[in-house]
């Protein structure tokens, strides 16, 4: 016998205890099968811009009612050798207790790059409710339960930094944070580095040698492979997961037409980076490149700073 204000202010409490033993749950279940080895990691290469921005995402609805910007700051040719969905795991728990212990109208910021040769360090930068000195020793330990309560009366587990450190462990990574009572926190975590591919289409040895050297001389973090054709390209695709494809038009048993269909059609109609150079680029062929989604089509012969801005627009 009570009225419907209150109602809902009781729902709201058991609603909100739930999800705190829910998020527990799963941190203490993760956490285990992690140990036990119950919980495979299996990495491929993955890119750092896209894997953070899709963590974030499903978060952006507790950042604008808190009024808080999250500012993301990472190259777009950056790239881990990772699990996409335990990482993707790590990053929601640190980006989630940014946007938890930061007073509303403040900033939140997640930048990347590359930290020492092999690893790329990710950092997770708050201007909130800091950690005191007593209480940073308890942080990442599954004996030392700590949580306090968000600056919007959010709660958490006081698991999940815990549940992060496990999962860097197994990548092989290190995690550690800065923090002040305050002016907030920074929290810093390494993963191996993995590098960009092109995957390179040409039959002509020679001209692949030259756009090889073309490429190597004016970017970093590049590892160019070969395909002689397209149906060698389809073959290798799935095993190298390339970031870009650079194909000729003009090769025998599938032209770039066909190899382009084929590489849509293994990757589900997404948007793809893929190149196409050739020496007899007709309206024609260039309207049937374009309806596939294919803007980068440069004539022969290639300019080496064309090919190269070519390469960095479609990662950037």
């Amino acid at each position: 016998d009570i009225s419907e204000d209150e109602r809902n202010e009781y729902l709201r409490y058991i609603y909100d205890a739930s999800k705190t033993q829910l998020n527990l749950i799963n941190c203490l279940l993760d956490w285990s099968r992690l140990q036990t080895g119950r919980i495979k990691v299996e990495p491929v290469r993955l890119n750092v811009k896209h894997v953070i921005t899709t963590a974030i995402t499903p978060l952006t609805g507790d950042a604008i009612r808190k009024n808080i910007d999250v500012k993301v700051d990472i190259a777009a040719d950056l790239s881990i050798n990772a699990d996409e969905r335990l990482i993707g795991q790590a990053i929601i728990h640190l980006a989630s207790n940014a946007i938890k212990y930061t007073p509303e109208g403040k900033d939140i910021h997640i930048s990347a790059s590359r930290f020492k040769e092999g690893f790329v360090e990710i950092v997770v930068r708050d201007e909130g409710l800091g950690i005191s000195e007593e209480n940073q020793s308890k942080l990442f330990r599954i004996d030392q339960k700590f949580s306090l309560q968000g600056t919007g009366g959010e709660k958490g587990s006081g698991l999940g930094l815990a549940l992060v450190k496990e999962i860097i462990d197994k990548h092989n990574g290190q995690v550690w944070f800065y923090s002040q009572v305050g002016e907030g926190s920074e929290f810093h975590l390494t993963i191996p580095e993995a590098k960009n591919i092109i995957l390179l289409v040409e039959d002509d040895l020679a001209t692949r040698n030259l756009y090889k050297r073309m490429i190597e001389h004016s970017t970093s973090n590049f590892e160019v492979c070969f395909a002689s054709n397209g149906y060698e390209a389809i073959s290798t695709y799935r095993d190298l997961l390339p970031t870009v494809v650079i194909t000729d038009h003009d090769m025998p048993l599938m032209n770039g037409i066909q190899l382009v269909e084929a590489i849509q059609k293994k990757e589900n109609n997404k948007a793809f980076p893929i190149i196409v150079i050739s020496a007899k680029l007709t309206e024609e062929i260039s309207k049937k490149y374009k309806k596939l989604g294919v803007e980068k089509l440069l004539s022969k012969p290639v300019d080496q700073k064309l090919l190269v801005d070519s390469i960095k627009e479609c990662l950037y």
